[in-house]
């Protein structure tokens, strides 16, 4: 691990910063989701058209989960404390 005061340590942090904020964007994608769902069921839509949302949500739901992963692991290796 590289001294907190490294450029390379906070190269890092900016990088991680990005991540967190495409992250975020994936909740927000989720959340959406969510809206057309309900709005689909609001508006008597097809079987089809809900279970293609689902279909969605779920396997964006896989890959947020997948990224927090990511993320928490990221941002534990970083920690100036060295907690892990």
């Amino acid at each position: 691990m590289s001294d907190v005061e490294s450029d390379t340590w906070s190269t890092a942090q900016l990088r991680v910063a990005d991540l967190t904020s495409h992250h975020s964007a994936a909740h927000v994608a989720l959340a959406d989701l969510d809206m057309l769902t309900a709005a689909a069921e609001l508006s008597a839509n097809s079987k089809a058209d809900l279970d293609a949302i689902a279909q969605v949500k779920e396997a964006l739901a896989q890959k947020v989960s997948q990224q927090a992963r990511l993320l928490a692991d990221i941002n534990a290796q970083l920690d100036p404390r060295g907690v892990k």
